[in-house]
């Protein structure tokens, strides 16, 4: 069976599901990346993947930063 990873997450960001996300310069495996909280699920994407990622998160939330991390309100 195939799992499209960016589908999926894709999906929960447009479900209203993401609660909040935040850069890791570390992530493990990935080095520098936006991790994209949902309940206790994390998902980090690479950076070339970040603009595609803003413009979806932008339509579907209102973010408000508090400290080092971004949390999402859906509109």
């Amino acid at each position: 069976m195939y799992f499209s990873y960016h589908l999926t997450v894709q999906k929960n960001i447009k479900q209203g599901r993401l609660q909040s996300y935040y850069f890791d310069k570390n992530y493990k495996k990935f080095g520098y990346a936006l991790v994209l909280c949902f309940g206790k699920k994390k998902y980090p994407i690479r950076e070339e993947k970040f603009l595609e990622y803003f413009a979806l998160i932008g339509q579907f939330y209102k973010t408000q930063k508090k400290g080092d991390v971004f949390y999402t309100t859906p509109i």
